[in-house]
C-alpha cells in the first residue's frame, strides 16, 4: 500500500514537476553514459577495420641506432677528447607477404562485417532508448492530469469530512455518515499518495535518462 504524504507537500512537488517536464519536453534525450558506451564501441571497431584493412599493404620500418666509443685512452699522448668516436647507423626495411591464402583479405572483411554490425546494433539500440524516452513523456504527461484530478478529489473529500465532522458534533449528522466520510478521505488520500509516487518514478526515469538524476540528490 502506498505510504501516505502531506498533500501541500504533494502539490509543491506537481508545480516543481510540471516545470521540470515542460523543460524536458523539448529535450532529446539518451541516457549520456550509455551512449558514450555505443560511441566507444563502434569508434573501436572502427578502428579494428582500419588495422585490418591496413595489414593487407605492404610494412615499411625506420630503425636507427648510434654508438659512443674511446680506444687507446691508455698510455697515450694524444688527449682524450680527441679519441671520441661516434657511430650511426640507419635501416629502411620493407616487408609485404605476396601469398598468405586470402587470411588477411578475410580478416579485413570480416572486421567490416562487425563493424557494420556494431553500427546496427548501436543506432538499433539508441532508437530503442528515443522509444522508451517518448513512452516516459506520454506517460508523464498522463500521470500529470491523474494527480492534478485526484488532488481536486482529495481536497474535496477533505473539505466534506470536515463539514460532517463538525454536522456531527452538533449532532445533525451519524456516526455513520461520519465513518463513512472519513473513509472517502481515506480512499481519496491513498489514490493521491499512490499518483504521487507513480509520478515521482516516472520522473525519476526520465532525469536518468536525461543524465541529471544524481544531480539532484
Amino acid at each position: 500500500m502506498p505510504e501516505s504524504i502531506d498533500p501541500k507537500r504533494a502539490i509543491e512537488f506537481l508545480k516543481r514537476t510540471q516545470e521540470t517536464f515542460t523543460l524536458l519536453q523539448t529535450k532529446e534525450m539518451v541516457q549520456p553514459q550509455e551512449k558514450r558506451i555505443l560511441d566507444t564501441q563502434v569508434q573501436t571497431a572502427d578502428i579494428e577495420t582500419d588495422i585490418a584493412g591496413r595489414s593487407k599493404w605492404p610494412e615499411l620500418g625506420l630503425t636507427g641506432a648510434v654508438s659512443y666509443g674511446a680506444s687507446q685512452y691508455l698510455n697515450s699522448t694524444v688527449p682524450f677528447d680527441q679519441l671520441d668516436a661516434w657511430a650511426w647507423s640507419l635501416t629502411l626495411s620493407l616487408r609485404w607477404t605476396l601469398f598468405d591464402f586470402g587470411i588477411r583479405a578475410r580478416t579485413h572483411e570480416n572486421a567490416i562485417l562487425d563493424w557494420k554490425t556494431t553500427q546496427a546494433q548501436a543506432s538499433t539500440r539508441l532508437q530503442t532508448l528515443k522509444a522508451d524516452v517518448e513512452k516516459l513523456k506520454n506517460s508523464l504527461t498522463t500521470l500529470l492530469a491523474n494527480f492534478a484530478l485526484n488532488e481536486d478529489l482529495f481536497a474535496l473529500e477533505e473539505k466534506s469530512y470536515r463539514l460532517l465532522e463538525s454536522e456531527y458534533q452538533q449532532g445533525r449528522a451519524s456516526y455513520l455518515d461520519l465513518i463513512t466520510g472519513l473513509r472517502d478521505r481515506s480512499d481519496a488520500e491513498l489514490r493521491l499518495s499512490s499518483a504521487y509516487f507513480n509520478l515521482r518514478e516516472t520522473l525519476t526515469k526520465l532525469q536518468f535518462h536525461e543524465g541529471t538524476l544524481y544531480d539532484s540528490i
